[in-house]
């Protein structure tokens, strides 16, 4: 097998485990009866585990998406309420 097909399955294998992922999301929302945010966070730190991340970097990678996140839900919001609540 060379690079090129090796490369091929990893990419299968990723969408393969991605697509379980979202099955398991599925299921903690449902079954579990979790919050969306709650159910996502986890299944995003199960998904790095299983992908072979270090913990460390699973960690890291969470607080910087979830950090990008809300900071621009926060300038959303921001914008929504001052344009809400304007003084004339």
């Amino acid at each position: 097998m060379n690079g090129f097909d090796a490369f091929f399955i990893e990419i299968l294998l990723l969408l393969i485990v991605s697509h379980n992922n979202g099955l398991l999301l599925n299921i903690i929302k449902a079954k579990a009866k979790w919050s969306p945010f709650s159910a996502l966070l986890l299944a995003s730190v199960i998904l790095g585990i299983i992908t072979g991340m270090d913990i460390r970097d699973v960690a890291d990678a969470v607080q910087t998406g979830v950090g990008n996140t809300l900071g621009n839900v926060d300038r959303g919001f921001g914008a929504v309420f001052g344009e809400r609540f304007k003084m004339e």
